[in-house]
């Protein structure tokens, strides 16, 4: 198992590629990667599974469904904050 915290952060365009590049290999070798980030969009291209946390409890958990793929916000949308 792979733990990545912030693993995407203050990398350039091109250092995000060559990372994305090494987890799809690792990937393919059957590792298995639990990263936390913000950045969702180069995130969501890798993962199969999800977990979106709010305030520390998970709103949401499961696989990656091709509305997460196609739009990364979808997901905030879907599980934003409702006012108590």
């Amino acid at each position: 198992i792979r733990w990545l915290d912030e693993p995407f952060t203050s990398l350039d365009d091109r250092a995000i590629a060559v990372l994305h590049q090494l987890l799809r290999d690792a990937l393919a070798k059957g590792a298995t990667i639990v990263m936390s980030t913000h950045q969702i969009r180069e995130a969501m291209e890798l993962a199969t599974q999800v977990a979106l946390l709010e305030r520390g409890k998970i709103v949401h958990s499961g696989p990656r469904t091709p509305e997460m793929l196609a739009d990364p916000a979808w997901l905030y949308r879907k599980y934003e904050e409702r006012p108590a």
